[in-house]
């Protein structure tokens, strides 16, 4: 079967934005399918994949969610049954990328899909959230956020550019992915993590394992970071780690602002993958701007590095 793109919307409320997409990416060339998660009522039109199907994919039925009315319940289901169909869809070679278009329950459905697939695969999710604070939707994904401007109700003058634009963008990545020539092997990559102090060791580093044949890939110790590099060690992206900027648990310990949890250095081991530690930058513990720094540290040495960032030492 013909790889194809998914359009996740619901179908309730966004049927005309469904629809939209699904013609721009044939102008492109992009065949697409539709998955609806809407529970309201029936869809105007039938979709590929049902509200039904994902409902069952997420361990409920749209009966239940309906006569239930529990807006929290049905969006976790939906959005564990999106995430289990474009898992599948993947596996068998019959996906080529995800765009999605909603609030704040749309949002938190369509990104959980995408958060399902690899890194690489195109993922776009056009949003009324996408301006704010959107750690919680990308987490360690690579998902593109589009800021939608205006709400959802139809396709409108304000609408139409930004959804054709979302459209045009998809099917150029699923484009240039067919094209790109295949990424170095796994087994030639290092991952590395780094920080402004530990830039140096890293960079020396760097020329070191080129001269060995390896890439090196740094990770920006900033919580976020250490965290996407737990989840590529984990899937098998990498030969080995240089895990030279450790400073994540400081935060994680103190109560810091750039934490990366408590399973910090886990995937290495539990993988078996060869790691290199170090205490880098364990000496100071870093909070959003003086107004971050609690009370009870006001006795001790601060640092300003900039109006957001202030670190304070160990």
């Amino acid at each position: 079967m013909t790889a194809r793109a998914a359009i996740i919307a619901s179908l309730d409320s966004k049927p005309g934005e469904a629809l939209f997409l699904r013609d721009r990416l044939a102008e492109h060339g992009v065949e697409a399918l539709i998955i609806d998660f809407g529970i309201k009522a029936d869809p105007p039109f039938a979709p590929d994949i049902t509200a039904a199907e994902v409902a069952r994919r997420g361990g409920a039925t749209l009966e239940t969610l309906r006569r239930d009315a529990k807006r929290d319940a049905a969006i976790d289901a939906m959005a564990r049954g999106a995430a289990a169909i474009v898992s599948d869809l993947y596996a068998r070679g019959e996906l080529a990328g995800v765009i999605s278009v909603g609030g704040s329950g749309g949002t938190t459905v369509g990104t959980a899909a995408m958060r399902a697939l690899p890194l690489g695969v195109p993922k776009v999710m056009v949003s009324t959230l996408a301006s704010g604070d959107t750690r919680a939707f990308v987490d360690v994904s690579d998902i593109v956020m589009l800021n939608s401007v205006a709400d959802f109700a139809g396709v409108n003058p304000i609408s139409e550019p930004i959804l054709g634009n979302a459209a045009a963008g998809l099917a150029g990545m699923i484009a240039a992915r067919a094209r790109r020539k295949a990424a170095p092997k796994a087994s030639r990559l290092i991952a590395a993590t780094m920080f402004g102090v530990t830039t140096p060791a890293v960079e020396k580093c760097r020329v070191l394992v080129e001269r060995a044949g390896y890439s090196l890939v740094p990770f920006h110790a900033t919580g976020i970071g250490g965290r996407t590099m737990e989840s590529l060690i984990a899937e098998g992206h990498f030969t080995g780690v240089l895990d030279l900027t450790t400073t994540e648990w400081a935060d994680e310990v103190v109560g810091g602002t750039l934490s990366a949890g408590p399973h910090r250095l886990e995937a290495a081991a539990r993988t078996g993958t060869p790691q290199v530690l170090a205490p880098g930058a364990l000496d100071m513990v870093n909070f959003f701007g003086a107004a971050g720094v609690p009370e009870r540290f006001a006795g001790r040495r601060i640092h300003r590095h900039s109006e957001n960032s202030y670190l304070m030492r160990t």
